[in-house]
C-alpha cells in the first residue's frame, strides 16, 4: 500500500510543506514508488530508505507511524511503533483492528484510500497533544496485552489444557 502513501503525502506537502516522508523496506515495487515519486515531483520530501536492520532506532524520531497496507495479518511492525512511543495510523485491514483501536491507541483509516490518509496524516501532525495521548494509550496497551512473559504464560497453559 505504499503507493496510496505516497498520493497521499502529495496532499500532506500542500498544507504541511515542510513534511518529509521516509519508506522503509524494500521489495519488487520499488521502481514503480520512484516512478510515483518523480510524478508527484516529491524526490526532496520522500526518501527511499529500502532494508532497514534496527528500524526501531529510525522510526524513534518519527513524528508519526503509518502502515498503509492493503493486507496484514498481525502487524508486528506496529508494535515496535508503539514501544518507541510513536503514534500509529494505519489501514484497518486483516489484523491490525486487533492491535490499533480507532482513536484510543492509534488512527484507522480505509485501505488504498489516499484522501483519507492525507486527511488523517494532517490530522494528527498538527495535533501534537493527540499524538502524545495516542502513544501513551498505545505503550500501555503493549504492556498489558503484547508482554512476551504474559503471552509465554498464557501459550503454557492453553498448551496444558490441551496436553490433559
Amino acid at each position: 500500500g505504499q503507493i496510496y502513501l505516497i498520493r497521499a503525502f502529495s496532499r500532506v506537502v500542500k498544507s504541511l510543506p515542510k513534511a518529509k516522508l521516509e519508506v522503509i523496506g524494500d521489495g519488487p515495487d520499488r521502481e514503480k514508488l520512484k516512478k510515483e515519486i518523480d510524478r508527484f515531483d516529491l524526490e526532496s520530501k520522500i526518501q527511499l530508505l529500502g532494508s532497514q536492520k534496527e528500524v526501531k532506532k529510525i522510526i524513534r524520531d518519527w513524528d508519526l507511524f503509518v502502515l498503509p497496507s492493503l493486507s496484514e495479518t498481525f502487524g508486528l511492525v506496529i508494535l515496535e511503533a508503539f514501544e518507541t512511543g510513536i503514534p500509529v495510523l494505519a489501514t484497518s485491514v486483516g489484523g491490525v483492528p486487533e492491535i490499533v483501536k480507532n482513536g484510543e491507541t492509534g488512527v484507522l483509516v480505509p485501505s488504498a484510500d489516499p484522501e483519507r490518509m492525507a486527511k488523517a496524516i494532517c490530522a494528527l501532525l498538527a495535533e501534537k497533544g493527540e499524538r502524545a495521548k495516542l502513544a501513551r494509550a498505545a505503550y500501555q496497551i503493549l504492556k498489558e496485552r503484547f508482554d512476551w512473559s504474559k503471552i509465554i504464560i498464557e501459550l503454557e497453559k492453553e498448551y496444558q489444557k490441551l496436553a490433559q
